[in-house]
């Protein structure tokens, strides 16, 4: 695991330097119609990290919404929130950054700080994290037992299915960190392209459905997940339910 480590953080600052010219001139043209629509700073900070025993760090994003906007108040427990409620409220090329996932793409910077890598578990900001530890305490155990670096893309980013919610966000983060290797980091790197290329990346503002489901279903010593998660859960590919 530690050659993986080593491995991957190459990786991570290799692509990186290779995409750089790339991903300053998508924030650059990005940034300056950014600044014409929200009339604000396209650019904001935020601290995030995997879980509470987790290092925090400045995550770096585009800006898609205005400060005042309401659809910044949705909260992790809200990510069933109706479209049709904020849609007015995000301009035709916010959007579309949200759609093919670009409004990340500054987080390049912060793989080359070291503090995240392009594959890995979804942070967090900390009151979704103690939201989660409130009122999904068996869950949040799992949570914390994560201890992949953060990442732009990850299992969860790609294949989520927000109906599910919470659950589904920690099994897939989970399910990534119990099978992390470069094989699955390139499958899911794949995958991310085809998001961004078909401008089909899943956005909380956009889900129409609220999840019904209140089981809480448990990792087995094997790290095997059960079958409600298979067909529910952890929508993958069939090439990749091999990690199941």
């Amino acid at each position: 695991m530690k050659a993986y480590s080593i491995f991957k953080r190459l990786f991570d600052i290799t692509l990186s330097l290779i995409l750089l010219p790339f991903v300053l001139i998508i924030a650059i043209i990005g940034g300056v119609v950014l600044a014409f629509e929200l009339k604000e700073f396209p650019i904001f900070i935020q601290k995030r990290s995997v879980n509470t025993q987790g290092k925090e760090f400045n995550l770096i994003k585009l800006k898609t919404l205005k400060t005042n906007s309401v659809a910044n108040s949705v909260k992790l427990e809200d990510w069933h929130v109706l479209a049709n409620n904020y849609n007015e409220e995000i301009t035709p090329f916010a959007g579309w950054l949200r759609l093919t996932g670009l409004d990340e793409i500054t987080q390049i910077f912060n793989i080359l700080s070291g503090s995240m890598s392009f594959v890995g578990p979804r942070p967090l900001m900390k009151k979704d994290l103690n939201y989660i530890r409130e009122f999904f305490p068996q869950l949040n155990e799992i949570k914390e037992s994560i201890n992949s670096k953060p990442g732009i893309s990850g299992l969860w980013q790609v294949f989520c299915n927000r109906e599910f919610g919470v659950e589904n966000l920690i099994y897939l983060d989970s399910l990534y960190n119990l099978h992390k290797s470069f094989l699955l980091d390139i499958k899911i790197l794949i995958y991310t392209l085809a998001v961004v290329l078909t401008a089909t990346n899943s956005d909380a503002l956009k889900n129409t459905q609220l999840s019904e489901s209140t089981k809480i279903v448990k990792l087995s010593h094997k790290g095997k997940l059960n079958s409600y998660l298979i067909g529910k859960l952890v929508p993958l590919p069939e090439h990749l339910r091999k990690y199941l």
